[in-house]
């Protein structure tokens, strides 16, 4: 991908474990205790109360209710985190990335939409009453129960486990970048057909071309395996072309031109006989596209279209 997708994958990365809300409110909220409004000043647990509706039956019920809804709260954000992170790394573009991180955003926040929709009784007159119950109860951060030392001790636990997400995302996605770079998951084989109504000389184009250990402009250079010599790269060559804002993927007849036209590849314009930019037969249509298998046309050095295609034989993603 391109550099500027790989910079805002590193940066939704970091986003993604911040806004991904039950998690980080369940890391906050782990090993806390309830308080019922009531007994909003007290440290303690809360005591019997009928506004709060808990008794002291209850009292041990809603302790392990509440540690068990904090578990799945982490969990469901854990999830979205993962999630977010698959959809990172299989970004192509920045617009497609926040699209969607935004998308996987709003799915993992239904369940507070359908909270707030509930509390104000859009949802029936019974949930309505159980949200607002549920509203009177706070979460006790720390008071005179919890000394300094405790409070920053848990602090850096917190601190550490984000720390230990973000950077397990960058390793990971700094894998991914770099078998990108190297075509690990380009095609390795492709096929290239030329109409037989189209010019003679563009003919010789067709044939299977295999992914060469050359790369060039971060993207993968594939070789025509008919008329090769020893690996020399003899015959056709694919690969893209971005100088002056020509953005496309261009056939070039290597071993012809490199006979004939030997003082125009040496020239300065060129750098060397594996410049794709330099003297070309067919060009695909302009795309910043990094996978072969996007190109839809086939057209000669003038921009008139041929009869062409470019297939992939084995991809691997």
């Amino acid at each position: 991908v391109a550099p500027e997708v790989t910079v805002a994958q590193y940066l939704a990365c970091f986003v993604a474990v911040f806004t991904a809300t039950d998690f980080v409110d369940g890391m906050i909220f782990f090993g806390k205790r309830i308080v019922c409004d009531d007994d909003a000043d007290s440290n303690s647990l809360p005591r019997p109360s009928k506004k709060c509706g808990i008794s002291n039956l209850m009292r041990m019920i809603v302790s392990q209710k509440w540690d068990i809804c904090n578990l799945m709260r982490m969990i469901e954000g854990a999830f979205t985190i993962v999630v977010s992170f698959v959809f990172i790394v299989q970004s192509t573009t920045v617009i497609d990335l926040f699209l969607n991180f935004a998308g996987v955003t709003f799915v993992s926040e239904l369940d507070d939409v359908a909270f707030r929709l509930a509390n104000i009784g859009l949802l029936g007159t019974a949930t309505q009453r159980m949200a607002i119950l549920v509203s009177k109860h706070k979460v006790d951060l720390g008071g005179k129960k919890h000394t300094q030392r405790a409070m920053k001790r848990r602090n850096i636990v917190r601190f550490i486990s984000f720390a230990a997400i973000i950077i397990g995302m960058w390793i990971g996605l700094t894998r991914f970048v770099r078998y990108q770079d190297v075509s690990k998951y380009a095609c390795k084989s492709v096929t290239v057909t030329v109409g037989e109504s189209t010019n003679l000389g563009f003919r010789s184009f067709s044939g299977t071309y295999i992914l060469h250990e050359r790369v060039h402009k971060r993207r993968a250079v594939y070789v025509q395996v008919q008329g090769r010599e020893q690996g020399t790269g003899r015959g056709a060559y694919l690969a893209y072309c971005e100088k002056d804002g020509n953005n496309r993927w261009t056939l070039t007849n290597y071993w012809w031109y490199l006979q004939e036209y030997d003082q125009i590849i040496n020239s300065d314009d060129c750098d060397g006989p594996w410049d794709p930019c330099c003297v070309y037969d067919l060009q695909s249509e302009r795309t910043r596209t990094y996978d072969i298998t996007e190109i839809s046309e086939l057209q000669d050095y003038s921009g008139s279209s041929v009869d062409g295609s470019i297939k992939c034989n084995d991809c691997k993603k």
